[in-house]
């Protein structure tokens, strides 16, 4: 189980019908193409490599985004567009990190962006991530707004994820194209949950410490909460041409999150420098267009205050 999406909130976009799902091995694919199957939409998922469960009303192509004719096959007929690649291992062909990340981030997008232009698209949403801030690197004033200038970390996904964000938003003025692009921050499971989301390790609770030897705060979602956002954008005509941040309802620091661990596990308690400033993100923006609402608090989770 991975938690519960909170029925009720969700109806079908009448203009559109058939969704192309990139990525449905993903967190996010695996639980949000059962609730469009539900809505009644019709899902085209693309899957680089991984064997994709078979579901009623589901058509799997196998390819990667990399490859022209697999994209051309992939958006043939269909309404909208989900791409929600967001891996912590690039899948895409290529000799090097460089590459791989390459193909996955930028040449991919660009042969789905090339496609969609010569069609009549009702959205295409686009999956990117916190990480575009240059979160734990820079030292923001306040909590992120989506405004938040861009500085990229020192890895090809970090750099490329920003390059993705500007094809969208390049292709969206040259030929209108109806792009949302969405950020999301670590996204966790139920599996993070039981086990501390790397904060538990070797019999220790790791209390991140920022460069000024505070407990860091950071700002992370529980994964049904970063699937209502994209629900949210795909029944919203609103969301086209917009970028929205999906967190948790709100920031936690380190030693909140060491002391309930303490209790769960027992363990002692180890500081860590992991990164150098902390960071909270605002949503109001996606609240007030979208009526987006995270129900998940993380620490809240851990306490197993919620029946899931």
């Amino acid at each position: 189980m991975t938690g519960r999406l909170v029925k009720g909130q969700f109806h079908k976009n009448p203009a559109i019908d058939t969704i192309l799902f990139v990525g449905p091995n993903g967190n996010v694919g695996k639980m949000m193409i059962p609730e469009l199957l539900d809505l009644g939409y019709r899902v085209r998922a693309l899957a680089n490599k991984s064997r994709v469960e078979e579901r009623d009303g589901m058509e799997v192509i196998y390819g990667g985004t990399a490859e022209m004719d697999v994209v051309r096959k992939a958006m043939d007929g269909v309404d909208a567009v989900v791409h929600m690649i967001r891996a912590t291992t690039a899948t895409s062909p290529g000799e090097t990190d460089q590459e791989k990340w390459f193909n996955c981030c930028v040449r991919g997008p660009a042969n789905l962006l090339e496609v969609a232009k010569d069609m009549q698209l009702v959205q295409f949403i686009a999956g990117s991530m916190d990480g575009v801030y240059g979160i734990g690197k820079v030292e923001f004033d306040g909590p992120i707004t989506e405004d938040q200038p861009l500085h990229a970390l020192d890895f090809y996904y970090g750099i490329y994820k920003i390059v993705e964000e500007e094809l969208y938003r390049q292709y969206m003025n040259a030929y209108g194209l109806p792009i949302t692009i969405t950020r999301f921050p670590l996204i966790w499971q139920l599996s993070d949950v039981a086990e501390g989301r790397g904060l538990v390790g070797d019999s220790i609770i790791r209390r991140k410490i920022n460069k000024n030897g505070k407990p860091l705060v950071d700002h992370n979602v529980f994964l049904p909460d970063a699937v209502q956002g994209v629900m949210l954008c795909l029944q919203n005509e609103k969301a086209i041409g917009q970028t929205f941040n999906f967190p948790a309802p709100q920031a936690h620091s380190s030693q909140e999150y060491a002391e309930v661990l303490k209790a769960k596990f027992g363990y002692d308690v180890e500081d860590s420098t992991r990164f150098a400033n902390g960071w909270e993100i605002d949503y109001s923006k996606a609240t007030s267009m979208l009526g987006y609402k995270p129900h998940y608090d993380l620490l809240e989770l851990i306490k197993g205050t919620y029946c899931l």
